[in-house]
């Protein structure tokens, strides 16, 4: 569920910043062109059913120099992770995107970058490592103002916490991501925010009920409810996903 979240929640961000990517010198020519496959809206787009194109596409357009190394590294990171689940190549890419000097001249991106960092350490089990990202994501994300990626990393740092059997910190950083997120829906009626408050909430009912607090993990139902009725009432949910997180509370 971790990587269906990241799909769903982070790859529209990717996309949104690198469609807006394509630069004199380094752009192929206008969509509808023979070229146009090797755009990282493309790319992005094929990036779930077809990896592998991606891949090849992404080869292609770093030898043309279609793309700059920082989107060809990131994108390769998105594919990886994404289509492949290939976590520890994924933050191969990550970490070289993040330490071209371009990722510091997009904070939004570099966000994104730290985020997939920190998740795929925590998946590949290097917890200290996952820790250290969240810690520099949050400085991030507060110096930016994003409330959403502030939560996204208390959240993750939560996770990491409950695999190393640190409890009660976790479930400090569950409930200020979640505080976050609570507010900032109540501010957005568009489905994003909905759909990481449900989200997030489902993942600290989860950690209670696998150390036995079952009472306060069905305690947490009903605001998984009122988060789900969030995201009906939000009319931009892409088509499908309401009924997803609806089977997700019943299970």
């Amino acid at each position: 569920m971790d990587h269906i979240k990241h799909s769903i929640l982070l790859i529209s961000l990717w996309a949104a910043f690198l469609l807006s990517a394509c630069r004199p010198g380094h752009s192929g020519p206008a969509t509808g062109g023979r070229d146009s496959v090797y755009t990282a809206g493309y790319i992005e787009e094929i990036s779930f059913e077809e990896p592998e194109k991606a891949l090849a596409l992404l080869d292609t357009a770093e030898e043309r120099r279609l793309l700059t190394p920082f989107d060809i590294n990131g994108l390769r990171c998105l594919v990886n992770h994404n289509g492949l689940s290939r976590y520890r190549t994924a933050l191969f890419y990550a970490r070289k995107a993040c330490a071209d000097p371009e990722a510091r001249k997009h904070p939004d991106r570099l966000l994104l970058l730290l985020s997939y960092m920190a998740e795929d350490s925590h998946t590949n089990g290097d917890y200290a490592a996952s820790v250290r990202y969240c810690i520099e994501g949050l400085e991030l994300a507060e110096e930016q103002g994003s409330k959403t990626y502030e939560a996204d990393f208390h959240v993750t740092w939560a996770k990491t916490l409950m695999l190393m059997a640190q409890h009660g910190e976790a479930f400090r950083h569950f409930d200020i991501g979640i505080g976050i997120l609570e507010e900032e829906a109540r501010k957005d009626a568009s489905y994003h925010a909905w759909n990481e408050l449900f989200y997030s909430i489902g993942l600290k009912l989860s950690a209670l009920y696998e150390i036995g607090r079952d009472e306060e993990a069905y305690a947490m139902a009903p605001r998984m409810e009122e988060a789900l009725k969030g995201l009906e009432a939000s009319g931009d949910a892409p088509d499908g996903l309401v009924e997803l997180r609806r089977a997700e509370l019943l299970a």
